[in-house]
């Protein structure tokens, strides 16, 4: 009989009290994946951002009297803006502007959302036909 092979020995001469190890400190490492891969994301979704446009005098009388006409006939405008390094567009219903505060504040097309637009952000707008 082999005195080496525990599988030969009957169960009461077995040792019970293995030690453990050190578990999963040899995975510690690995354990921040997530975190960087999470970093990685946001620093390629920071790349991804665009300046804010720099208008022209010209493009801006343009956004100007587009806002007017759309307040005089209150219409509907499809409003592009700059938020955040990105480029986002709207449609909405213009309700007021406040100078003071320079924002353009208006509803949504499609949504009873109240949305507030500082006009620096305002890239381009364009008076729509009145919805049916």
């Amino acid at each position: 009989m082999n005195h080496l092979d525990y599988r030969m020995l009957p169960i009461h001469q077995l040792n019970s009290n293995i030690p453990k190890g050190r578990k999963m400190i040899k995975w510690a490492p690995f354990a921040t994946m997530p975190e960087l891969f999470k970093s990685l994301k946001h620093t390629q979704y920071e790349q991804t951002k665009k300046p804010r446009p720099i208008l022209t005098d010209d493009r801006l009388n343009i956004i100007n009297q587009q806002l007017d006409e759309a307040i005089r006939t209150t219409s509907y405008i499809a409003l592009q803006y700059y938020h955040d390094g990105f480029i986002h567009y709207t449609e909405m219903y213009i309700e007021s502007i406040d100078r003071f505060a320079e924002f353009i504040i208006g509803r949504q097309f499609n949504h009873d959302e109240v949305s507030f637009v500082p006009f620096i952000d305002v890239v381009s707008i364009d008076v729509l036909p009145a919805p049916d």
